[in-house]
């Protein structure tokens, strides 16, 4: 005899049996996993770069890890990175010369320009580096290569602190609330 239980049974059965074979095909087709390896170590960049990286950013004194975050990933997209570099290096020697004449940021840049096609995108893009610790990979596509030792995290971190919720020790909020228990004054009307 067939009821309603039999049905539901036998429907969920064979759904289950789709949903297995289903699976097994699509699993079976994933070639990529989820999240991809961690990059092995970073090889060191060169100290002109390291050099040219210090002087975009003031002179903080970047940590080595972000200048080689920074070189690592602008190599990948920026052809011949060492001589852009270095005439880049040089071109801000040369625009800065003239007393403080190009400081400006929007002259510095089309000082560049006039001297080289590329070396003011090279410029935007190696200072956006180290201030955001972001590369345009694409026009669409932003890379994140660094977060807490962007330069701009050390120009005010003496003067920002990032907000907590944490007023107290841990698991804080597990004790009896303080009350206070010294007698309070009335007043008389």
């Amino acid at each position: 005899m067939v009821n309603r239980r039999t049905i539901l049974i036998g429907g969920g059965a064979g759904a289950l049996a789709l949903a297995t074979g289903m699976a097994g095909t699509l699993f079976a087709a994933a070639p990529a996993p989820l999240f991809p390896a961690a990059p092995g170590p970073l090889a060191a960049a060169p100290a002109a770069f390291a050099a040219l990286a210090d002087t975009l950013s003031g002179n903080l004194g970047l940590d080595v890890v972000l200048v080689n975050r920074v070189y690592a990933a602008l190599s990948k997209l920026v052809p011949d990175m060492d001589a852009k570099a270095a005439k880049l290096a040089a071109a801000l020697a040369q625009a800065a010369a003239p007393a403080g004449k190009g400081a400006a940021p929007v002259n510095r840049i089309a000082a560049l320009n006039a001297q080289e096609a590329g070396l003011g995108d090279l410029f935007l893009r190696l200072t956006s580096a180290i201030y955001l610790g972001t590369v345009d990979v694409t026009p669409k596509q932003r890379e994140c290569i660094a977060f807490e030792t962007v330069a701009s995290y050390q120009v005010v971190s003496a003067w920002v602190q990032p907000p907590s919720y944490c007023t107290g020790e841990p698991n804080f909020w597990t004790h009896p609330p303080i009350t206070d228990t010294t007698p309070q004054a009335t007043a008389h009307v």
